[in-house]
């Protein structure tokens, strides 16, 4: 699913971990959306990091335990505001 430049993607275990189902967010701030995320009180696992590329990811729990998974390339960095 899309919405302008932000992705939404499901994707199996075998792409993401162990865990049965994962929320997989494309491009925006990272680093804010984890931020806010955490303020609401879920539980950050990782990040918001950036990799040596560029990106950016974090990863958090939502209060039924599903992983939320956000990820934003480098290339997206670049076409951001």
């Amino acid at each position: 699913m899309t919405n302008g430049r932000q992705r939404l993607g499901l994707y199996e275990a075998r792409y993401m971990g162990d865990d049965s189902l994962t929320l997989h967010f494309r491009g925006g701030d990272v680093e804010t959306v984890a931020s806010e995320m955490v303020e609401l009180g879920l539980t950050l696992e990782s990040g918001p990091a950036q990799a040596a590329n560029g990106g950016w990811s974090a990863r958090v729990r939502d209060p039924d335990g599903y992983l939320i998974f956000l990820d934003k390339a480098p290339w997206e960095a670049e076409t951001e505001g």
